[in-house]
């Protein structure tokens, strides 16, 4: 097998890389009938690479472009081994079914237990928190780890008791899937993906992402990686571990580009920020009394830069929020164009809201007061036609007949005297039981849907698959938290302003902004406390255990990030930030 050429890049500059590498790249594929893929950290990037090539008139027929994600599957696609020994690869376990698996764990580790038992409090704990234990979980695979690398035994345990819970279905763990697939050998015979690849964007921030992208390129035979230059403080801080990481996994050497700075940037702003050396020449401050007055000052701005003739304006906020909304309104009443690369979600159709409804009504024990609650809903997508208030009467004067809150103790009652209600609470009923499998769960809450005129969820073919493995009953809660999770609790919006379009201004997030160049950058709600936001450590994983495990380990890889470490990184991706924006800030 002929040895892949891979070369890694370091640029200090956005505009170096565009120079330097990635514009040579794109040109030396024009012509040719050569397959090229580009791997991006986010759909962002990929967006504004395509504007990019539009305005440098750079063809990209021949060209696709991946996300980590989208990297996987192609990976994966490939299955494992070679040869006549190459087999499926096993499907991987999604968030919502390990946390069907957890809470089952920690629900039986509960049954036997006394609130006045030591062990009650710890599992109790862990019941209302499962999801950020998952999450560290996680970032254990993610680095090398098992159960095993937590610190309290009880963790180990049913942590090890999930990893053996998942093999004895037949799945596995994406983290634990994508670091084999990246570190594992490559036979000779192995398969490979065709083409060249080009790797660009990617700061320590995207380390959750390393092993999909690594097991991608250790699979293609041409192979070119830009990364952001270290800053080189001379404290091995993680941007330069971030890059010894890259050089370790693919076996190269890093390659400064050969460039000088460019004419015009904003470096000496991130110095500032990093309370460095530096000047505010470049930096300007807009201050609004509220909210509202920040977007107008900022759509003010934006439109004096675009009169001046501004090239590229990235416009970053923390998340999607009611100020990019307004922003984006202000700039379509202004006709000013514009690309909306945050995700605006709108509330979920009133079926979905009314299947959640539905589940609630089981998780809370078939109760009047949840009947009544899905009352409305229904009513909104014509499945009833009596009103909500006639419905509350017929439900006070029952109650006041039988003093109960059950629904199946009023259904004789309400059979002569509210038929309709009488019609529903039979569709219903009965009442779920302590525990239940997830197919029988899956067709009782399908038919009652269908008997109730609901449009069935979509997008629910892992769960289908799962239930046709596995039997086993668990506990109803569990189930239902699964089932819940299934459906979407928002739903993008579509065909709004910004949308599908290249235009000057960019309204995005840092990490859909990174590894780009900007003429201007805006940060907007850049108020202490909201932004850079910072999250401690949980309890199941604490910033201390995370400092051991680092320094068990050694150098040469990010490890397991801290609380401080993280908070750091949103203020070091300013560093490369400002040096990527030219004119100000």
């Amino acid at each position: 097998m002929l040895q892949p050429r891979i070369a890694l890049h370091l640029a200090r500059h956005a505009d170096t890389a565009w120079s330097g590498v990635i514009r040579p790249w794109l040109e030396a594929g024009r012509g040719r009938l050569v397959r090229s893929h580009i791997i991006v950290p986010t759909r962002g990037q990929a967006h504004a690479f395509k504007q990019r090539c539009i305005i440098d008139n750079l063809s990209l027929v021949g060209a696709e472009f991946l996300t980590p994600g989208l990297a996987r599957q192609k990976w994966r696609a490939l299955g494992s081994g070679s040869g006549a020994d190459q087999v499926e690869p096993r499907p991987a376990m999604g968030r919502e079914l390990l946390l069907l698996g957890l809470r089952a764990l920690v629900a039986r580790r509960l049954a036997p237990l006394e609130p006045a038992s030591p062990e009650w409090g710890f599992w109790k704990s862990l019941q209302s928190d499962p999801e950020r234990a998952l999450d560290d979980f996680d970032a254990l695979l993610k680095n090398g780890y098992d159960a095993n690398a937590f610190a309290l035994p009880p963790l180990r345990e049913i942590f090890g008791e999930l990893t053996a819970w998942v093999d004895a279905r037949g799945y596995t763990f994406a983290s634990r899937e994508a670091a084999d697939a990246a570190l594992a050998p490559l036979s000779e015979d192995a398969p490979r993906i065709d083409g060249r690849v080009l790797v660009t964007g990617f700061g320590p921030e995207a380390a959750g992402e390393f092993f999909n992208v690594i097991a991608f390129v250790r699979r293609c035979d041409d192979v070119t990686i830009v990364l952001p230059e270290p800053e080189f403080r001379g404290r091995f801080d993680l941007d330069e571990r971030w890059i010894e990481q890259w050089s370790r996994a693919l076996g190269v050497e890093p390659e400064p580009i050969d460039a000088g700075d460019p004419e015009e940037t904003c470096e000496a702003v991130g110095a500032l920020w990093l309370r460095e050396h530096g000047d505010a020449e470049r930096a300007s401050v807009l201050v609004g009394r509220t909210r509202g007055d920040e977007m107008r000052l900022v759509a003010d701005e934006i439109s004096h830069l675009l009169a001046r003739g501004a090239e590229s304006i990235a416009v970053i906020f923390p998340r999607a929020d009611a100020a990019h909304l307004q922003l984006a309104s202000l700039l379509a009443a202004r006709d000013v164009p514009f690309v909306d690369l945050l995700e605006t979600a709108g509330p979920p159709p009133v079926d979905v809201q009314a299947q959640r409804a539905i589940l609630q009504f089981y998780e809370r024990g078939a109760r009047v007061e949840d009947l009544l609650a899905l009352w409305p809903l229904l009513r909104a997508i014509g499945s009833v036609t009596l009103s909500q208030a006639e419905a509350r009467r017929e439900c006070e004067r029952s109650f006041d007949q039988w003093q109960s809150h059950a629904v199946a103790t009023h259904l004789e009652t309400w059979r002569e005297k509210a038929s309709e209600l009488a019609r529903v609470a039979e569709i219903l009923l009965p009442a779920w039981p302590e525990e239940i499998s997830v197919a029988d769960a899956l067709q009782c809450f399908r038919t009652v849907g269908e008997k109730l005129d609901l449009e069935l969820p979509e997008g629910w073919g892992a769960l289908d698959a799962f239930a046709a493995g596995d039997e086993t009953t668990y506990p109803t809660t569990a189930v239902l938290a699964t089932l819940d999770s299934f459906l979407p609790a928002a739903l993008p919006v579509k065909g709004g302003a910004g949308r599908g379009n290249f235009a000057r201004v960019v309204l995005a997030t840092r990490r859909r902004a990174e590894g780009l160049a900007w003429s201007h950058t805006i940060l907007v709600e850049s108020n202490a406390g909201i932004w850079p936001e910072r999250r401690d450590a949980g309890p199941w994983l604490p910033d201390e255990r995370r400092e051991t495990l680092n320094t068990e380990r050694g150098g040469g890889v990010l490890g397991l990030f801290t609380s401080d470490q993280a908070a750091a990184l949103s203020r070091v991706w300013l560093s490369p930030r400002w040096r990527a924006t030219r004119a100000n800030t």
